[in-house]
């Protein structure tokens, strides 16, 4: 069986017009690897046969050219997987350093928050809060649990609101108001969740920590 002889302008034009269309110059680099200096690899790809004069290296030259370009064309939606060239991710992170201090900053604002009595409003969110100190709500709720040592949101607001109750239902000026009252005050929006916070921040109930308290003065 006779050779098929192909000029090198035809190589030449073939290798430019797989690079072309991988648009990708690994590929490029693939291409001119495997088919120059290889007639009979191109006289098989042409063809799709072999030739007894078709040595053992072009055969594995032709099997890995089209191993190379099937992996090209599976990957031409995402060339960011291909190995290559990559651009560098543009966004700094922040080194641990960094994170330290933003969040020893967001506790700082969390507590002068509380100071300024934002425990005190009627349905108070994480979002609410997020939004008064300036920061995204998994911040806060990191801040919060990390920085604070509270177990979520509620915990933390509870505890607020739990210890000025305290106050007022140690104070004998506060023996006239009711438990409800001081409740609704403190921020909370029904007594059964206050009765509630109460004793487990307490052990008692808010009753009963009132006469106790009152007793021993």
């Amino acid at each position: 069986m006779a050779l098929a002889r192909v000029s090198c302008a035809d190589q030449c034009g073939l290798v430019v017009s797989a690079a072309l269309a991988s648009d990708h110059p690994v590929f490029a680099r693939l291409c001119s690897r495997s088919l120059f200096g290889f007639p009979d690899a191109y006289f098989v790809f042409c063809t799709g046969r072999f030739t007894r004069r078709t040595p053992s290296f072009a055969k594995s030259t032709v099997f890995w050219f089209f191993l190379t370009t099937f992996a090209i064309w599976a990957l031409k939606a995402n060339l960011s997987n291909w190995p290559g060239e990559t651009v560098p991710d543009a966004t700094d992170k922040p080194t641990p350093q960094e994170r330290s201090t933003e969040q020893t900053a967001l506790v700082r604002r969390i507590l002068e928050a509380m100071d300024e009595g934002v425990w005190q409003v009627e349905g108070l969110t994480v979002g609410s809060l997020a939004q008064k100190v300036g920061a995204p709500e998994h911040q806060v709720r990191k801040a919060i649990n990390r920085g604070l040592g509270h177990r979520n949101f509620a915990s933390f607001i509870n505890r607020a609101r739990i210890d000025a109750a305290i106050k007022r239902l140690q104070a004998p000026e506060a023996s006239e108001e009711t438990i409800l009252q001081i409740a609704f005050d403190v921020g909370f929006n029904s007594l059964g969740p206050f009765n509630r916070a109460f004793r487990e921040t307490t052990g008692q109930s808010p009753t009963d920590f009132r006469k106790q308290a009152l007793t021993q003065m």
